[in-house]
Order: structure tokens, then sequence, then C-alpha cells
């Protein structure tokens, strides 16, 4: 397969499609977050000439403060799922990404997100990763709240990418909500 590069206009699209609220809950939520991303098949070749598709897992560990004029949960959240792509190679991808979310605090207090559906976009060594979904704090339904991870993505296997395919990435970076 043949590199292709993405459009900027392409991909500034994406990132609003992706990005769009389509009924979010109005809640408010700032963060960190520590994102483990392990590549299946073979991983990503070093090679810049050609793009492979992908598949991956993701791990998001974070600990958020979410709030809006009812409720709220400041702790601890935890982000699994899957993503793909078509095509990515070591200086750009994007695709799609599935997850759900679970965090339980100190005091006792709950979320649960079963359902994340969003994307992801990786122009050079910068990465955002979207997931909208329902969601409860406590059992008691909140609505849809549509969560955006941006960071850093940093290989790290085989040794910082650079003698082999890259089958482990990490990522650091801040979470937020979108409403």
């Amino acid at each position: 397969m043949k590199k292709r590069a993405i459009p900027m206009g392409v991909a500034v699209a994406m990132v609003a499609l992706l990005a769009w609220p389509a009924e979010a809950a109005d809640f408010r939520a700032t963060g960190v977050q520590r994102t483990v991303i392990r590549y299946h098949d073979g991983g990503i070749p070093l090679s810049t000439v050609n793009c492979t598709p992908t598949t991956f897992d993701v791990v998001v560990r974070a600990f958020v403060a979410l709030t809006d004029t009812t409720t709220s949960y400041t702790g601890p959240i935890r982000f699994t799922g899957s993503g793909w792509s078509w095509c990515e190679d070591t200086t750009q991808g994007f695709g799609g990404l599935d997850m759900s979310a679970t965090g339980t605090n100190r005091a006792g207090h709950a979320i649960d997100c079963p359902t994340l559906t969003g994307g992801w976009l990786r122009p050079q060594l910068l990465i955002e990763m979207t997931g909208k979904g329902a969601c409860s704090i406590d059992g008691v339904p909140i609505g849809d709240i549509w969560f955006v991870l941006d960071g850093v993505w940093t290989p790290v296997k085989p040794l910082g990418g650079v003698t082999g395919a890259i089958t482990k990435a990490r990522s650091t970076g801040h979470i937020s909500t979108i409403v």
C-alpha cells in the first residue's frame, strides 16, 4: 500500500466531526491521563514510504474532576478498548476507537461508561483520542459524555521504534470533555 499524506483539510474536518457533541450532557471534566497502546499483527512498520492497516488495544488511566450542576465525580477513571486504522505509519494515522470507562473514588462513588465510541488522530507525535457514550454516576444515568484525551505519542517497543516495527506506544497528557 503506497503512503498517502492526509490533506490538512481532511484532517481538520475529521477532528471537527470526532469532536462535535450530539446532545452531550452538560458535564465539564479536566484531568491528566496516561495511555498504553499495544499494536497487533506485527505493529507499525518502520517504513514511512508505505502505510499499513493496524489494530491495537488501549488502556488509559486518568484522574478527573467531572462536574455539572447536580452531581460530580472526582477520582480515578480507567478506559479500556480497541482501535484500528486503514493506514498508519510512523509519522501519522487515524481511525476508529471503541472503549469503556469505569472508576471508583476513595469515598466509594463510582462512574461507569460501558460504551464509548469515537476515533483517534495522530499527526506526527501528537495523539488525540475521543469517545462518546452514556454514563452513570453511582448507578444514576447522567446522559452522554464526550471524552477527549490528548497527549504526546511515544513509541517504546522495540527501543523506541528505532530497531523494528512499533508494537507498543505510550501517551501522557490531558483529559477533558466537550459540552
